[in-house]
């Protein structure tokens, strides 16, 4: 039996089953990057497309989070934080391909994206 900080190997099954797991993590980690990288691909070829897709996603999502609001009544925070922070995820794509780093409405959308994951 081996103790190699968190991890104990009482098993050459254990080996593989590390080993196994690793190289799952690994070539999981891989394909997250490639995919990443296909999309940045297709974006800086589309660029009109992707603006409409991106700006008809945000809509669509702003409509279904009003609906929610109103059938399924939430707690308001909940509610509030979503509808603003996708309002302020829209008014921030208005000029796709330039995108303003560092303007308030920038900020903006950081804090509502950060409250929104903790309400």
């Amino acid at each position: 039996m081996v103790y190699l900080g968190v991890v104990e190997i009482t098993s050459f099954a254990d080996i593989i089953i590390y080993i196994g797991l690793l190289s799952l993590l690994l070539s999981g980690a891989f394909c997250i990057g490639a995919a990443v990288y296909a999309l940045a691909d297709f974006v800086e070829a589309n660029v009109v497309l992707s603006g409409i897709i991106i700006r008809t996603t945000i809509y669509s999502i702003l409509v279904l989070l009003f609906l929610f609001w109103i059938f399924d009544r939430p707690p308001f925070m909940v509610g509030f934080t979503g509808l603003a922070a996708h309002a302020s995820y829209y008014t921030l794509v208005s000029k796709f391909p330039q995108i303003p780093v560092l303007h308030w409405k920038m900020a903006l959308s950081a804090v509502l994206m950060i409250m929104q994951h903790y309400y």
